[in-house]
């Protein structure tokens, strides 16, 4: 009874909430599919009465909006982004949102030290008989950033699924609670294509039976994820969670039965996709969510025997350099957690770090190129590159010279564009070129 006392008490409305904003402070606010939308729309529907602000976030690509969708500029409400998205690169450019490129493992240390907020704004399920609400779909950060702010704030939603793993929060752990009851946020991922389809046919030789994987979403991870139903015993060790992976579980392929951690759990810090993927999670025992500290921990490499990283890059150079953020100097997304995870597999026994890409973008040109450049960003660097698929095969770049890198890559571009490319490094290199 006491909890439900605590609980009642610390109610406040949208109101009092703008009231406790003070001129500068740094406000951070949870992103993913568990963001607090009741509150960031009531604070952008009132942006006349808040002072200026800093604003810290993490945002999905093409999952949140909220912030960066508005028609007038709020100059008063700084944004500071450490990830990009389609919808922040023309204020990035503009100069109107900060972008901080980082690995998502550096997070709890940049929250605190270099960005320690003020306020945290989370969203959590109602409490429970034990006064512990839970985070839910999203865990990432949300622990480091709940312990260093000096004031937590969490919209209750009656709709958030209460999940395992390290996700309990105790009330007497937020500071403030607003109710607001509102669906949790839902991600398609397009439907593959016929390119898509061939690097998923590449990409699903190279993974043994009883491998853990780490993929992301997105048409590419989507069509491999489908082209895996005639394997056993997969692991899922991830950053994100999808109904792709919820499939290859109920069909009986994916068990954790051979990892030497978290046996017979599918493990990750964030869920996103659909209601029904939602409504699976809540209580279930064989889905985990940690924070990041132990998702994209390198020293975990030793333990996850054939972990395999799947990761998508934007273009990559003839030496193996990644550009998985920009396209035409436009930042449309981050560096999130792919060199993390290419850490973890490069480390792992028996593991393999796969970068899967198309050979060419929308308008037919090469995303094997000669070199980066110059104003182009380095996502995951050359002395990390392992393996690249694209739909006309897959090579392994790991410790090879850089003609031989260049040899390989050509060898699976796209028809149209390799004597180009053979050209370029026959005059860069001096040499006959085979």
């Amino acid at each position: 009874m006491s909890f439900v006392n605590e609980f009642q008490s610390k109610k406040i409305s949208i109101n009092r909430f703008i009231n406790l904003i003070e001129p500068e402070m740094l406000v951070y606010f949870e992103q993913g599919a568990a963001e607090p939308s009741i509150i960031i729309q009531s604070l952008l529907d009132q942006a006349d009465r808040v002072p200026n602000i800093n604003i810290l976030v993490t945002p999905v690509p093409n999952v949140n909006k909220i912030l960066f969708s508005h028609d007038k500029d709020y100059e008063h409400l700084k944004i500071v982004s450490l990830f990009g998205t389609p919808e922040l690169h023309k204020k990035i450019t503009e100069g109107k949102v900060e972008y901080i490129p980082v690995n998502t493992s550096e997070i709890p240390t940049i929250l605190r030290t270099t960005f320690s907020p003020d306020i945290t704004v989370i969203q959590v399920s109602p409490p429970d008989i034990f006064g512990y609400c839970n985070l839910g779909i999203t865990v990432e950060t949300l622990l480091t950033a709940v312990e260093e702010a000096k004031i937590v704030v969490a919209q209750v939603n009656q709709n958030m699924p209460v999940t395992c793993g390290q996700t309990g929060i105790h009330i007497s752990e937020i500071n403030y609670f607003i109710q607001g009851e509102s669906r949790l946020l839902e991600y398609q991922a397009p439907i593959p294509g016929e390119v898509e389809e061939k690097i998923a046919v590449e990409v699903s030789q190279l993974i043994p039976d009883g491998a853990t994987l780490q993929i992301g979403i997105g048409r590419i991870p989507d069509a491999i994820l489908g082209k895996l139903t005639d394997k056993t015993d997969l692991g899922i060790h991830s950053g994100l969670i999808s109904d792709k992976m919820i499939d290859l579980l109920k069909m009986g392929v994916v068990t954790g039965n051979q990892k030497r951690i978290d046996k017979r759990k599918i493990i990750g810090t964030n869920v996103l996709g659909s209601q029904e993927l939602y409504d699976f999670c809540h209580k279930n025992p064989s889905i985990e969510l940690h924070p990041v500290t132990y998702t994209h921990n390198l020293s975990l490499a030793s333990k996850l025997d054939n972990f395999i990283s799947i990761n998508s890059a934007i273009e990559l150079d003839l030496s193996g350099q990644v550009n998985s953020e920009s396209i035409d100097g436009r930042q449309i997304s981050g560096v999130g957690g792919q060199l993390d995870f290419i850490r973890m597999a490069r480390n792992s026994k028996g593991g393999k770090a796969i970068i899967a890409l198309p050979s060419t973008d929308k308008r037919g040109n090469s995303k094997i190129i000669p070199v980066l450049g110059s104003n182009v960003p380095v996502s995951t660097p050359r002395t990390e590159i392992d393996i690249v698929v694209t739909e006309y095969g897959a090579v392994n770049l790991r410790h090879q010279p850089l003609i031989e890198r260049a040899r390989r890559l050509i060898s699976i571009a796209h028809p149209d564009h390799r004597e180009q490319l053979k050209d370029w490094v026959q005059c860069e290199n001096n040499l006959k070129f085979t």
